[in-house]
């Protein structure tokens, strides 16, 4: 039972990060959000590995694959998910995020040769179509959101469904802490290095510790560095250490239904009749992809 409540901790944990990252969102610029935000997990993670909580050895082992498994997840994950929830809503992203299990299923095919039965291949339509209302109700000018951003957006499922079938790949050769390790150490200095030159680009690189006289930005900072950061990606990778990656995705559906309800709750953020339409088809879909065909084990 062990991996399968990391996989439901983990999930609640990343479901609550839109509603927080909005709220700091509107104090500080999302390329500082995500340096602070990873600055503190590299903290924690390094520290938990000087006291020797944190169990970790390199020696012998090419960590390339980890520097480009970091570069996907999540240097490359959260700018489309940041910059997307900072143009349209923490409820709209969390709805395009449900989109990671359908990708899941797209590269298993692609690079692990499995292969979808025709019903999932539905149910994977079904998904697509829920985003597809929410993007033509947003063109058609119905709503307030942005469009542009929900396609910045499907940037972020596509980066975690390559996360997860690659961190699953590579738990046969590194342990869960050594993953998250170099995850954190890796997105601290991209997204510092990345919030300087926004900074230095906008001429206010002097006030780059200004945000932090704000208490939602430290909330923020405390809660996505040490819970949604350390404490959610190290329970995912030693999910996707003991289960295969189309059984961890399903999980996603639950950090979709906790993000929507977070945003409506906490934020009053509003929920029209397409959100709800389209997150329906969306999770059904997501659901009906997962749950249905047959499931190989990956191969290391």
């Amino acid at each position: 039972m062990k991996p399968y409540l990391a996989a439901f901790i983990s999930s609640c944990l990343f479901g609550l990060s839109f509603t927080f990252s909005r709220s700091a969102l509107q104090h500080v610029e999302p390329m500082q959000m995500l340096a602070f935000r990873f600055i503190l997990a590299a903290v924690i993670m390094n520290a938990l590995r000087a006291i020797g909580v944190v169990k970790v050895g390199f020696r012998g082992k090419d960590i390339r694959p980890l520097l480009i498994l970091g570069l996907i997840q999540p240097v490359l994950y959260f700018i489309f998910e940041t910059v997307g929830i900072a143009l349209t809503s923490a409820s709209e992203a969390s709805i395009v995020v449900a989109l990671i299990p359908v990708f899941t299923v797209i590269f298993a095919v692609l690079f692990l040769k499995e292969r979808p039965t025709w019903l999932q291949l539905c149910f994977a339509a079904v998904s697509v179509s829920g985003v597809i209302l929410i993007a033509a109700v947003e063109a058609l000018g119905r709503a307030s959101g942005n469009l542009f951003g929900l396609f910045i957006l499907l940037g972020a499922p596509i980066c975690a469904a390559c996360f997860t079938v690659l961190s699953r790949y590579l738990s046969v050769r590194f342990r869960p802490a050594e993953i998250t390790l170099v995850m954190m150490n890796l997105s601290a200095v991209a997204f510092t290095a990345l919030a300087i030159v926004e900074k230095a680009g906008a001429g206010g690189l002097g006030s780059f510790f200004a945000p932090l006289a704000h208490l939602p930005v430290w909330t923020a900072i405390l809660y996505l560095g040490a819970g949604s950061s350390v404490g959610a990606f190290f329970l995912t990778n030693y999910t996707l250490s003991k289960l295969e990656a189309s059984q961890m995705s399903v999980f996603n559906n639950l950090t979709t239904l906790i993000a929507v309800a977070a945003a409506v709750a906490l934020l009053n953020e509003p929920l029209h009749w397409y959100h709800v339409v389209g997150g329906v088809l969306i999770i059904s879909g997501v659901w009906g992809t997962t749950a249905t065909g047959p499931k190989g084990r990956l191969k290391g």
